[in-house]
């Protein structure tokens, strides 16, 4: 499983218990649920350019993460502020991912280690020693 970027604390900072609560049915599963793939979400996003999982944590990250699972956990039509809310915090995605708005951490290619190759060989058994006559 990978990290993820909100918990259910901080869905409660930034939103009413009450809402959440009507929301997730009082279901903590539900909205742990919402929260996972809200998680995968991001991490399509931002993996292409940095190597997941992040060594920091974002507030940007977490805001956006309580924006989309947010949005995500209406079954009928949100406000038109919940919907504004996740097409920003998508769009910050976006430009994460095309390099506009960068994180504090290093990019995929500054982090990914240089590999070596060793080949284990047995000794010639033919040697030009052995065809002279």
């Amino acid at each position: 499983m990978g990290q993820l970027y909100a918990t259910k604390e901080d869905m409660c900072q930034r939103f009413r218990l009450d809402d959440l609560n009507d929301l997730s049915e009082n279901d903590d599963a539900r909205l742990a649920a919402v929260l996972k793939t809200t998680s995968a979400l991001i991490d399509g996003y931002i993996a292409p350019r940095y190597r997941l999982p992040l060594k920091n944590k974002h507030d940007v990250l977490t805001d956006a993460a309580c924006d989309i699972a947010y949005y995500k956990m209406f079954y009928v039509d949100a406000a038109e502020s919940v919907r504004q809310r996740y097409e920003d915090a998508i769009r910050l995605l976006k430009d994460i991912q095309s390099g506009k708005a960068r994180l504090n951490e290093p990019t995929g290619s500054e982090s990914s280690p240089q590999r070596k190759v060793f080949i284990k060989a047995e000794p010639r058994r033919f040697t030009n020693n052995m065809w002279q006559l």
